[in-house]
């Protein structure tokens, strides 16, 4: 188990990943508006062109690798709440950079996320230690077809919030599968076939965020995608790896979970913190 020590510094990290992930939020759906209208392999090339979109997967990479590490030292619901805060560091750079309007029940909401996490932060004790027996980790590669069929399914067909719900959940499911992980060294890292079921979330997540993002709003796309890493995260760490929260932090854990995630399906869905992102006024 991580001491006191190793549960402060990854609550630091899942602060700092929340912040990238936010200014990554702006940058990707920037590059993906400017690059979006084709379609298949052509679509996706002219999207990833964009050199905003690719800030902003520069910005996911660094959140990403600093995420990976908090799953390594504190429960999965603790690591996906605080993450989901990220939508409230998009509407505040929205506001300073891109004018978008922030209006009073914005404000309240990311006053709402703030106070969510300290209660996650408080309550969040060190993980388990637990890394998944053979019989975890098998599931989570053997699940990694059926995954990519669902988000190619999601591209071609879904709706931009059934992607964004989907992408939520390969991302989630990448992060679940980290904590299988035994990072002694880089060459024992590639001799476990969980690392490659790790690229194969995150590789399938990232395409069909893009593709949500190029054809819905950001805010109910980046809705659906955080309630379903929260869910899905809190119910794989405690089935999994049994995460939970410090003795007699319970109540604490959920009425932070709910608190910062009911903020975050706020700052999402408003129309005063989403309004600039709407296919009729593109940011440029």
């Amino acid at each position: 188990m991580a001491d006191t020590g190793g549960v402060t510094t990854a609550l630091a990290a899942c602060g700092a990943a929340s912040c990238l992930y936010g200014a990554g939020a702006v940058l990707q759906a920037v590059g993906a508006r400017r690059g979006g209208g084709g379609r298949g392999v052509r679509g996706l090339t002219a999207i990833v062109r964009q050199v905003p979109y690719l800030g902003g997967l520069a910005c996911d990479l660094a959140a990403w690798l600093l995420a990976m590490y908090a799953v390594q030292h504190l429960p999965l619901f603790a690591v996906q709440t605080t993450l989901a805060s990220s939508v409230a560091v998009t509407a505040v750079l929205a506001w300073l950079f891109l004018h978008t309007p922030l209006v009073r029940r914005d404000a309240l909401a990311i006053v709402g996320a703030m106070a969510g996490l300290v209660l996650v932060g408080v309550a969040a004790g060190p993980a388990p230690g637990d890394h998944g027996g053979l019989a975890t980790r098998t599931f989570l590669v053997a699940t990694v077809p059926t995954a990519l069929v669902l988000g190619m399914l999601a591209v071609r067909r879904g709706h931009a919030v059934v992607a964004g719900s989907v992408s939520g959940l390969l991302f989630s499911l990448g992060a679940t599968t980290v904590r299988t992980l035994h990072l002694d060294s880089a060459a024992s890292l590639f001799r476990q076939p969980t690392a490659y079921a790790v690229l194969a979330y995150f590789g399938a997540g990232l395409v069909v965020h893009a593709r949500a993002l190029e054809h819905g709003r950001i805010g109910p796309v980046t809705a659906a995608l955080w309630s379903t890493e929260v869910l899905v995260g809190a119910v794989a760490g405690t089935a999994l790896f049994g995460d939970r929260p410090r003795d007699g932090g319970l109540l604490l854990a959920v009425a932070g979970m709910l608190l910062t995630l009911g903020a975050t399906l706020a700052l999402a869905l408003s129309a005063g913190a989403t309004g600039a992102w709407t296919p009729a006024h593109r940011p440029r």
